[in-house]
């Protein structure tokens, strides 16, 4: 009996298994001989002893663990995104724009600090903390949390925006007990991976369009 292993993520992205590795932060795609044991093994087609030589692969490295009980291979799923919590034009120096703006930066140290399977861990009982607490739904809280980070693009480049203020403003709408998802996203042809925040069909700071290229492969 398989199951996934402790600290990793996966997806389909096409006919490409995708695993997170989150203790490392990296990708891992499979060659073909193990693609054809491992989507036989989530289909729960029988395994032939060439299939299980493969998946002793993944069990060297951790991806896959044996267990007494079988778990599902299961990848997550979201609903689509179709539309993005609309931000106001707010002042830079205005108290929201400069609290979004040390929660970014608070998320950066953290990421550099404690890695992403540990900060991913502190988000997860994080949420469970709130949802244990009740949510409460804002909408001025929400669209205020977008303007506030929206304002804060200006200050960063495009490749250190995505998961620093995906991880800030998830913290940041929890703070207001509201439930978003946290979402990493992958896709193929050529490979890259994006992170965002999502309340039911709407995305925060983000292009709902932009999200729908890409594949869930972890939902926080």
């Amino acid at each position: 009996m398989y199951r996934l292993g402790e600290g990793f993520a996966y997806c389909c992205a096409g006919s490409h298994a995708i695993f997170l590795d989150l203790t490392r932060n990296h990708y891992l795609c499979l060659k073909p001989p193990l693609q054809a044991a491992f989507s036989k093994l989530v289909e729960r087609k029988e395994l032939n002893q060439e299939d299980h030589n493969q998946l002793n692969n993944l069990l060297n490295v951790g991806i896959l663990t044996q267990d007494i009980v079988a778990s599902p291979l299961t990848p997550p799923f979201v609903i689509p995104a179709m539309s993005t919590v609309r931000a106001s034009k707010v002042s830079s120096f205005s108290r929201p724009v400069l609290k979004a703006l040390l929660q970014r930066m608070s998320a950066s140290a953290s990421l550099r600090l404690h890695g992403l399977d540990q900060t991913v861990k502190a988000l997860k009982r994080l949420k469970e903390e709130i949802r244990f607490q009740g949510e409460i739904y804002a909408p001025e809280a929400e669209a205020q949390a977008a303007s506030a980070f929206e304002a804060t693009h200006l200050l960063f480049s495009a490749n250190d925006r995505c998961l620093p203020q995906a991880i800030a403003l998830f913290r940041s709408l929890l703070a207001a007990r509201h439930l978003p998802l946290l979402i990493f996203g992958v896709r193929m042809n050529p490979f890259s991976a994006h992170c965002w925040v999502q309340s039911g069909e709407r995305v925060f700071c983000d292009s709902a369009a932009y999200t729908r290229q890409f594949t869930p492969i972890l939902i926080i």
